[in-house]
């Protein structure tokens, strides 16, 4: 039968020969990965911000294309409107 003092070295334990440096080391990982993570979730909400945004945009193009095309054609029904009653009033003044 082992002793105490045996069963005691064959368990897995800590001791003062694992190296500040290791720890530190592990801390500053750690560290640095949350910030990363943190920092990468930041940047990639933005960017979805953004894309969602000109997606909106890009959304209404079409029915604000429609609208456009509409007050062209009242303006160019309009100017044609002018034009005739320029062209009326002219005529009128060649026969007198």
């Amino acid at each position: 039968m082992a002793t105490k003092e045996e069963e005691q070295r064959r368990k897995w334990h800590v001791d003062h020969s694992i190296p500040l440096a290791l720890v530190g080391a592990i801390a500053f990982q750690t560290l640095v990965g949350t910030w990363w993570m943190s920092s990468f979730e930041s940047r990639t909400v933005t960017r979805l911000d953004t894309l969602e945004k000109r997606q909106a945009v890009l959304d209404a193009f079409p029915e604000r294309m429609a609208k456009q095309e509409a007050q062209l054609e009242a303006v160019l029904s309009a100017m044609k409107g002018v034009r005739d009653d320029v062209r009326e009033l002219s005529n009128r003044g060649a026969k007198k």
